[in-house]
């Protein structure tokens, strides 16, 4: 997305470029007419420039390359004045700022061609004839991707809907990810699943069953993978013979096929596939968001024996997000499973809390974990006061299903359920409690909980603190990679919580901030560095700049932010692991890394 655009408005694309419109079927008709191989060979080998550019990847010097090979095609009609737009070894005039390819056109095309194009010739070389056509696809593509309609401001239900599909849209990187990133998140979800989790949840004994490998060893694969990925095309090829992928591995090639293999599908595979899942979830040919199966197995093997990953960001995201979902798909019930994970992650969340109010640069916070009150039940989950002011955190371990990123039910997403929005609506007033019981969603089941116990917190802090707030800042903070941007805020998360008068008492300082837990391992490391002043920062945040997504704030207020050390020695850790399991000889000749 693009400021305050989704769907094809976010992006360049043919139409746009006064190309005209082109329908679905002449789109999949072109896919039939060009070989898989080449088409998924243009793919992985451009998107994998631009996972390798990372935060760059929309840069003029990387995405102009791009635009001017679409520029040049002429398929199904050429560009007016193309000629004249296209500047070689330039950034086009054409090109206005929005990316020709990001990872939804990517994703639309790869799995289009996967159901398209004819798989039997065999492509020798990509010629720049070939990847001018794949760009021009995705030029093309991106006017195939719906925008979000704009919303009823006199309806929540519309509101709501506006910002699922939002959201929705959001699951697609904005950015392509670094693979020093990803190592970050996979360090989190190890410190998580492996340190924390196991005091609510059997999870070793679980993912071995279910995946023949222990969770340990899982780590050990995936750091493996991320750490060899950067040199997956060094030679300028884009395939990787299957035989070869684990063949300079000394140790556990078993598991590492019994992991890897989950990963792939060839063309046949996927096609029938698709049939199965389009019976189940009466799909279309065309979907703005259903990459289930490419997500699931992103590796084809489009050549016998040879393997190519037409979207790389899909194979990035899977390292730290696979235990999860493929825990939740193993149990017959994940219920148990699912509230573990909230529990594990409300600790890990009040872990980084704590290192906050202990490093704070003008004074440590008085910190509190799980705060119940005998006649209320539970205040806060983490609550943390100095002088006047109290913050009062409530932290959500859930996540987004795959329904809802295919356009399915967002319950679990933003909440609360139809009825008592119908009856917000219609002026009745609802009382935190009955919202609260009838919202389950992530990103709303919060704000009802804050309303219920924040008025309560005073008399609580008096008693135990001796020193009562005059004002409260609520915060919500959430594992899920979805993030509350100004869009959220202003199209549905603040209408509802006015129209329902949630945070009417007086105690409150503003409306919640929304923090991915990546923000709170930032605040971690500022706190760390020394360079925190929390609760000045709290206020500019909540009174001057309450809609700014809060890790874009936090990266324009300290000029790029900073990175959690203690992430950055897990990840560490988790390499020298990798190194030592696969390359044991190796590792213990040079001493380690």
């Amino acid at each position: 997305m693009n400021g305050r655009r989704s769907g094809h408005a976010a992006f360049l694309s043919f139409e746009g470029l006064g190309g005209g419109t082109v329908g679905v079927d002449e789109f999949l008709g072109e896919l039939e007419r060009l070989p898989l191989d080449a088409v998924l060979g243009c793919l992985g080998l451009l998107s994998h420039t631009l996972v390798r550019a990372g935060a760059n990847a929309f840069r003029p010097e990387v995405q102009g390359h791009y635009v001017n090979l679409a520029l040049v095609d002429d398929w199904p009609t050429p560009l007016r004045d193309a000629a004249k737009r296209y500047i070689p070894g330039r950034t086009p005039l054409a090109w206005n700022g929005s990316p020709l390819v990001h990872e939804q056109n990517l994703a639309l095309v790869a799995h289009s061609a996967l159901l398209r194009s004819d798989p039997q010739p065999m492509t020798n070389e990509l010629v720049s004839s070939l990847q001018s056509r794949v760009c021009r696809l995705l030029l093309v593509a991106s006017d195939l991707i719906p925008s979000s309609p704009k919303p009823n401001l006199n309806s929540l239900t519309e509101r709501r809907s506006f910002v699922l599909d939002w959201l929705r849209h959001a699951q697609f990187n904005l950015f392509f990810e670094a693979f020093g990133v990803t190592m970050l998140k996979m360090a989190r979800q190890r410190i998580i699943m492996l340190k924390v989790l196991p005091k609510y949840f059997d999870v070793e004994s679980t993912f071995s069953n279910a995946c023949g490998v222990s969770l340990q060893r899982y780590f050990d694969i995936a750091t493996m993978f991320v750490m060899h990925i950067p040199q997956w095309n060094h030679d300028g090829s884009q395939w990787l013979a299957k035989a070869t992928l684990a063949s300079k591995l000394e140790a556990h090639l078993d598991e590492v096929e019994q992991i890897f293999g989950r990963w792939i599908r060839t063309p046949e595979q996927y096609r029938s596939a698709w049939a199965d899942w389009n019976r189940q979830a009466a799909g279309g040919s065309i979907s703005a968001f259903d990459f289930v199966l490419l997500r699931q197995t992103p590796l084809i093997e489009a050549r016998s024996g040879e393997l190519v990953c037409p979207v790389f960001p899909f194979l990035v995201a899977k390292f730290a997000d696979e235990p999860y979902f493929l825990l939740s798909e193993h149990l017959p019930d994940p219920t148990e499973f699912h509230e573990a994970v909230g529990r594990a992650y409300e600790e890990y969340a009040h872990g980084l809390v704590s290192r906050i109010a202990a490093g704070d640069k003008s004074g440590a916070w008085q910190c509190e974990k799980t705060v119940r009150d005998r006649r209320h039940g539970e205040l806060a989950d983490s609550y943390l006061q100095k002088g006047d002011l109290g913050l009062c955190f409530e932290h959500k371990g859930g996540r987004p299903s795959t329904q809802f990123l295919i356009g399915g039910d967002g319950r679990r997403v933003l909440g609360p359920d139809q009825a008592i929005l119908q009856a917000i609506e219609s002026g009745q007033r609802v009382s935190p409690r009955e919202g609260k019981q009838q919202d389950n969603g992530f990103l709303t089941r919060g704000t009802w909980q804050q309303s219920i116990g924040g008025p309560k917190l005073p008399d609580w802090v008096d008693r135990e603190f001796g020193h009562r707030p005059q004002k409260i800042v609520p915060l919500i903070t959430h594992l899920s990679q979805i993030r509350v941007d100004d869009v959220c805020r202003s199209g549905y998360m603040v209408p509802l919580i006015e129209a329902a008068r949630l945070y009417d008492d007086p105690v409150w300082l503003a409306h919640p901030q929304w923090l991915h837990v990546s923000d709170l391992e930032t605040l971690g490391a500022l706190a760390d560095e020394g360079r925190l002043d929390l609760e000045g920062l709290i206020r500019e945040k909540a009174t001057h700049y309450p809609d700014v997504r809060f890790d874009i704030f936090l990266f324009e207020r300290f000029d790029g932010g900073a990175v959690d050390s203690r992430l950055v020695e897990e990840a560490r850790l988790m390499m020298k692991g990798a190194g030592a399991t696969f390359w044991p000889a190796e590792f213990q000749r040079i001493g380690g890394f």
